[in-house]
C-alpha cells in the first residue's frame, strides 16, 4: 500500500478522534449532559441568562406534547368583588415588624395575603391575628417542585395548618404553589408528572374537606397540557376553590390573551380566578432549541460523565432561538403597575389581582 495514502488515512483518523484522545481541562467542561434524558428527548433547550449559560431542558416534539386550546366567552361584569392580593415568601423579613407591614399593606388596599409557612407555626400567629383584625384574608402557602414526586411534607403541613386553625380561626385558606415543570425531566415524562400532580391536588382537596378554602397557583400555559381529555388548567379549576394564574406580562392585552381560557372556563363554572403580576427584577433569557443529534455530535465522555464541548454562543447549531425580555414580563421600575391593578376585567370569574411579591415591593419601594 502506498505510504502516502497510509499517512493521509492516519491523519484523517486522528482528526476525527480528536474528542476521544484530547484531555479536556475542567474549566472547558462546564455543561454536563444527562445522557439518559437526552436519549428520551427529541431536542433540548439551552438557556443563557444575562449572556451566560444557565441550564438545559429536555423536550419531546412540541406537536406531540402540547395541544393548542381556545375557549371563548362574552364579556360580563365579575360576580365577585375584586380583591388585591400579594405573596409573602420570606417571613423572617417581617418578623417583629408585623404591625408595620400590615399597616403598609392596608394602605396599598391589599386585602389578601398568601404567606409562605414552615413547621414553626407559632411565630406566624401575631401576623395572622393582626391581619384578621384589619380585614385582610391570609392563606397559608407552601409547595416545592419535588412535592409532585413525594407530597408527604406538603400534606403534613396542610394537616398541621388545619389543626392550628381550629384554635385560632385566623387562616382563611391553604394555597399550593407546586411547579413540577422546574424538574429537568418534566417535559420528557409529561404524562407521568401530570398524573402525579393531579393525584396530589386531589389528595389535598380531600384532606381540606371544605374546612378551609383551597387555592392553587398555575402558569398560564397549563391549558396547553391535556389531562383526561381536558386542559390541565380546567381540571385544576374544577378541583380548587380559587385559582391564581401566573399571567406575567406588562401589556394588558397580552395578560388577557394568555389567561383568556382560564377566565372563560372559570366563568362558566363560576369559580373565582385571580391574575398575578410580576414586580421583581428579572434577567434577560436567551433560548436555543437544538436537535438531539446535534448535541450528540458535540459531546465528550470524561471521568464517566458526558459533557457538551460547544455552546450556541461558540458555534453549536440550533434550529430556533428566542429571547424572554424582562420588560415584557415584570413591572420592575414600571409605574404602570398601579394603572393595571385598578382595572376590573370583564369576565364573570375575575376575582382580582395578585402581586408577586412583597419582597419586590421592599426592593423597589413600589408605592402608588
Amino acid at each position: 500500500m502506498d505510504f502516502k495514502f497510509i499517512l493521509i488515512f492516519l491523519l484523517i483518523l486522528l482528526t476525527s478522534c480528536t474528542t476521544i484522545f484530547y484531555k479536556y481541562k475542567p474549566e472547558e467542561l462546564k455543561v454536563e449532559i444527562d445522557y439518559n434524558l437526552l436519549n428520551q428527548s427529541d431536542y433540548v433547550d439551552i438557556v443563557y441568562v444575562n449572556g451566560k449559560f444557565s441550564y438545559i431542558s429536555y423536550f419531546k416534539n412540541k406537536e406531540k406534547q402540547y395541544d393548542q386550546y381556545t375557549y371563548n366567552c362574552t364579556d360580563e361584569n365579575p360576580i365577585y368583588q375584586p380583591k388585591l392580593g400579594i405573596w409573602i415568601w420570606d417571613f423572617n423579613k417581617i418578623l417583629g415588624k408585623e404591625n408595620e407591614v400590615i399597616k403598609k399593606l392596608k394602605n396599598l388596599n391589599i386585602n389578601k395575603i398568601y404567606l409562605q409557612i414552615d413547621d414553626d407555626l407559632v411565630k406566624f400567629l401575631p401576623f395572622f391575628i393582626l391581619a384578621k383584625e384589619v380585614g385582610i384574608e391570609v392563606f397559608a402557602l407552601d409547595g416545592r417542585p419535588q412535592d409532585v414526586n413525594n407530597p408527604s411534607l406538603l400534606i403534613s403541613r396542610v394537616q398541621r395548618i388545619l389543626n392550628f386553625n381550629e384554635e385560632c380561626k385566623c387562616i382563611y385558606g391553604f394555597q399550593i404553589d407546586v411547579e413540577p415543570y422546574l424538574i429537568k425531566d418534566f417535559n420528557v415524562n409529561l404524562e407521568s408528572y401530570t398524573k402525579k400532580y393531579v393525584d396530589m391536588v386531589r389528595e389535598i382537596k380531600t384532606i381540606l374537606n371544605k374546612k378551609m378554602l383551597f387555592s392553587i397557583v398555575v402558569p398560564f400555559w397549563f391549558d396547553e397540557i391535556q389531562y383526561d381529555n381536558k386542559p390541565l388548567s380546567f381540571y385544576i379549576i374544577d378541583i380548587a376553590d380559587e385559582v391564581v394564574v401566573m399571567s406575567y406580562r406588562t401589556n394588558l392585552s397580552e395578560i388577557l390573551e394568555i389567561s383568556n381560557n382560564e377566565l372563560c372556563y372559570a366563568s362558566k363554572i363560576q369559580k373565582p380566578l385571580y391574575l398575578s403580576l410580576e414586580i421583581n427584577p428579572l434577567p434577560l433569557e436567551e433560548h436555543y432549541l437544538i436537535h438531539k443529534d446535534e448535541i450528540k455530535r458535540n459531546i465528550v465522555i470524561q471521568e464517566n460523565k458526558v459533557f457538551l464541548i460547544r455552546l450556541p454562543h461558540n458555534g453549536l447549531k440550533y434550529f430556533e432561538t428566542y429571547k424572554v425580555l424582562p420588560e415584557k414580563i415584570t413591572f420592575y421600575q414600571n409605574r404602570k403597575l398601579w394603572d393595571i391593578l385598578k382595572r376590573t376585567i370583564k369576565k364573570k370569574s375575575f376575582a382580582g389581582w395578585v402581586i408577586h411579591s412583597f419582597e419586590g415591593l421592599l426592593e423597589i419601594n413600589h408605592d402608588k
